[in-house]
Formats: C-alpha cells, structure tokens, sequence
C-alpha cells in the first residue's frame, strides 16, 4: 500500500475519493457518524451530463440517474421566463441514496472500508500536521493523510488548532436555510405547463422557492430556501404562495424529508490543505446548491485528489503536493465559484423591481446558456441592448460583472508552485476580491 488514508464522512464525494484512491494502490477507510440509510437526502440534485466523465468515474446505472427537466424562471412582479433546452441535452437529476449506495459499490470492490455509526470527534496533531484522528468513544487511529468531508460543522476542521490557519467554521451571514418537502400531488390536478419553476426572490424575500412535479408525476417537490433564517410564519406565506400558483401541490406529504437545513452558500476557503489534511471539494461550503454544484465539484475534486496523491515525486502527504489539489480545485471549479459568488450577494441585495427589469427573456436565456459554456456573443449583445434601454442598471450589472471578473482572474492567478510568501500574499488579495459584506 503506498499510504493510510482516512475519510472523514461516507457521502457521494468522500466514497468516489475512496473508489478513485484505492484503484491507485492506497488503503482508505471511512468512517460515518450516521446510520447508513440516513447518510443522504432522499431527493435529487441535478448535474451536468459530463460530470462523472469527468470525475474519471463510470457511468451510473439507471437507478441512479433520470432526466432533468427545463426551469421556468418567475421573477419578483411575476413574470415568467421559460428556458426551453432540447432534450438530449437536459443535464441528470441523481437520486441522492441510490447514488451513494453505487459509490460505495464502487469503492468497496476496490477494497475500502465503510464504517456506518463511528463518530469522529477531533484530528490528532503535531503543530500544523494532521496524523490521525480520536473517536467520539476514545478509540485513536493514525493515518497518512486525514480527507474531510464532514461538511460545514466538521469536528475535524473545527478542532484544528490556529496554526493551521484553516477557517474552523462558516460565517453566520453565509447560511441559506433550506426547507425541501415532497407534498401528494392532489387527484385530478392537471399537469402543469411548466414541469419546474424557480421563483427568484420569491415574495420580495432574500432567496429562492420551487415547485417541481416529479418523476412519477405523483408529487410536487417543494424548495423554500431564505438567507438569515427561516421561521415557520415566512415558511407558511411562502407555501400558501407556492399552493396558489400551483395547483399540483396538495395538503399532505413525505414527513421523511419535513426537514430544514442549513447550506454553507459561499465560495472556497482560500486554504483547503495542510500536511495530512485535505478538505475535499464543496464540503465545507459550496456557492450554487440549486443545480447541485456540490455533488459536481466534488466529484471532480475526488479525481483531482487521487491523481494529486498517486502523482507525486516525493512524499504525497507533504504540504507541497497537497498544495497542488488546492491549485487544480482552484483552476476547475473555485474560480466560477469564486464569479458565482458575487453575482448571487449582489442579486440578494439589489431590489426586487430590478430584477424584474432584468426580466428580458433573450438576456435571461443568454445569461444560462453562458454558465453552460456558451452563449457569450448573445450575453454581451443583449447587454448592449439593456445599456440602451436602461443606462442606470446597465452600469450597475457592468460594475458587478467586472467584480465577478475580477474575482475569478484572482483566484486562476494562485501560485503553481508551493511558496508560503506568494501563497499568503494571494490568500489576501482572493479574500479581498471575493468579499461582498
């Protein structure tokens, strides 16, 4: 074996990691707090057609995966911008627990070891070094290289002492509570012209709402997710909102997903390593959780990971060669994330009437076809077009646009190469550009 490793967590990531890790010749064990039915949300999320592509993984079976379906876009004064994409290239909606049970196929066929109900509950470490980790019931393992996928409130990153230099939680302002419930679609009720529309600033409230039909077709998927907290009097306005403008959302539902969750909705962490330790991907913050960007960059920064490792000139648990994950994470997916970033903080704070002025269906689709990969030349054309019409928010957006620019060219300038000084001095100049408060 050419290393220890231990994953901190069993979700999606942490087992491809595994699957990819253990194909390169490491012994890779990971330990989960939770039972093993409860691990993932039972509902989807939703990734490009390539993402397992390009996460060097093999195709899911069908269980796994369906088709996703085209948004509708309703907008603060109600209008409605329909993207309608053809269906060969719908992206995948993954069923969450059917996913991980694959993972975990994959990862134990190659010889991991998934431990279900086995709480962590600190890093064991020498100066900045991790080298192991303490068990919740007193129980201590050493391990080569310690990956956390703990998510948010990780009791590994929590516990890293100052020296690191590692943030050990995320800021309360970067929270987005999140209520997704699966309601029985009443008898009778017909199907709705537009299978899934994402209400934007939904009520004039800072965040988002949706109504999906599902697969089936035998229940609505409800989302109500609001920055700073959601109590149950915004919740109710909300739903009874959502009831109205859709017919297909009934009075009962799934109590099994009657949850609220708390999403860390930020950039990356300007650093995500040390010696024997890694943060893997989103886990501990990710910036679009509407499409499922966790599941996407995390995969990728499991492949980035196990190559990272298994590519190494010298000891591949060295703050050099880790620091080399951090640099590909960055060039792949931190610096859109670092772009998406400022452009969601300034949609939260601008009014609700902007937006709606926003609301030109060619600038709307133009907009998504540019996150896509392409659809540049529309992007800028109808923004001339909007300088025309409205010079005051034209400048706006411009300023905004050029932040986000910005933001994305700090962080592709990270340092190729391990040096603390040009690191430090870039960690400073990427917190600066990334900063909305």
């Amino acid at each position: 074996m050419k290393g220890k490793i231990i994953v901190v967590g069993a979700n999606q990531c942490a087992l491809a990691f595994a699957y990819l890790a253990c194909k390169k010749g490491f012994e890779v064990k990971l330990y989960e707090k939770e039972k093993k039915e409860n691990v993932a949300y039972p509902w989807t999320d939703d990734v490009a057609k390539n993402t397992f592509e390009e996460a060097d993984l093999p195709f899911p079976p069908e269980n796994v995966y369906r088709r996703t379906d085209a948004a509708a876009f309703v907008m603060p004064n109600n209008a409605l911008i329909a993207i309608n994409t053809p269906e060969e290239d719908l992206d995948y909606s993954l069923l969450r627990r059917p996913l991980n049970a694959w993972l975990e196929e994959l990862a134990v066929s190659e010889g991991a070891k998934v431990e279900y109900e086995k709480e962590i509950s600190h890093a064991i470490t020498i100066g900045d070094e991790v080298i192991g980790v303490v068990f919740a019931n007193g129980d201590v393992e050493r391990a080569d290289l310690v990956v956390d996928c703990g998510g948010m409130s990780s009791p590994v990153r929590s516990s890293l002492p100052d020296c690191f230099d590692i943030p050990q939680s995320v800021d309360p302002n970067d929270y987005f509570f999140v209520k997704r419930i699966f309601f029985d679609r009443p008898e009778g009720s017909p199907d709705p012209e537009q299978l899934w529309k994402v209400y934007l600033r939904h009520r004039g409230e800072n965040g988002i709402s949706w109504c999906r039909l599902s697969h089936d077709k035998k229940s609505a998927d409800v989302l109500i997710g609001r920055t700073r907290g959601l109590d149950s009097e915004t919740y109710d306005a909300a739903l009874a909102d959502l009831k109205a403008d859709n017919p297909i959302i009934g009075d009962t539902f799934d109590h099994s997903t009657d949850m609220l969750c708390k999403i860390p909705v930020r950039n990356t962490f300007s650093k995500i390593f040390s010696k024997g330790y890694v943060l893997l991907g989103d886990s501990a913050c990710m910036t679009i959780p509407l499409i499922g960007s966790g599941i996407a960059s995390g995969l990728k920064a499991a492949r980035n990971l196990a190559e990272t490792l298994d590519s190494a000139s010298g000891d591949p648990f060295s703050k050099e060669n880790l620091y080399r994950y951090q640099y590909r994470y960055m060039k792949e997916s931190g610096a859109v994330h670092a772009m998406i970033h400022i452009i969601k903080n300034a949609l939260l704070k601008v009014e609700p009437e902007i937006i709606s002025r926003l609301a030109n269906p060619e600038l709307v689709k133009s907009v998504v076809l540019t996150v896509s990969g392409g659809g540049k030349d529309e992007l800028v054309k109808n923004l001339l077009a909007l300088a025309k019409n409205d010079t005051r928010i034209f400048i706006g957006v411009v300023k905004k646009v050029t932040a986000a620019v910005k933001a994305g060219a700090v962080t592709l300038a990270i340092p190729k190469e391990y040096d603390e000084k040009k690191f430090s001095l870039w960690r400073r100049q990427y917190e600066k550009a990334t900063d909305e408060r």
